[in-house]
Parts: C-alpha cells; sequence; structure tokens
C-alpha cells in the first residue's frame, strides 16, 4: 500500500525534480506565508537559499 502510494506521488510530480530552490518559486512558497500571516516580509533569496548544499546535491547526478 505505502509502495504503491510513494510511486504513484512520483508518477504524479508530486516531488520536484531537483533540489535546487529557484527564485521565483521561492517567492512564490514565501508569498502563500506572507498572505497567511506566517511571515512579514520576503527574503533574500541570496541570503535565504545555501547553495553550498544545493550545488554538491546536483552534482551527484
Amino acid at each position: 500500500m505505502i509502495e504503491s502510494a510513494a510511486k504513484r506521488m512520483l508518477a504524479d510530480g508530486v516531488y520536484p525534480d531537483s533540489v535546487d530552490i529557484a527564485a521565483p518559486s521561492l517567492k512564490i512558497s514565501m508569498d502563500t506565508q506572507i498572505a497567511l500571516g506566517n511571515l512579514a516580509a520576503q527574503p533574500d533569496y541570496d541570503k535565504f537559499v545555501v547553495k553550498k548544499y544545493i550545488e554538491p546535491a546536483l552534482a551527484m547526478k
């Protein structure tokens, strides 16, 4: 049951294709949090997204 659910979620694109976080994607998700009252303002992308973890992960492909 769990295996079929996981396979379905993978097939349906529930999980992103990459671990990278694009600036527009971050903005959209943070805009949602601002609208919900969970966040006061947009974070600075360059300070918020730590590429030193993302770049090695992308290189492993």
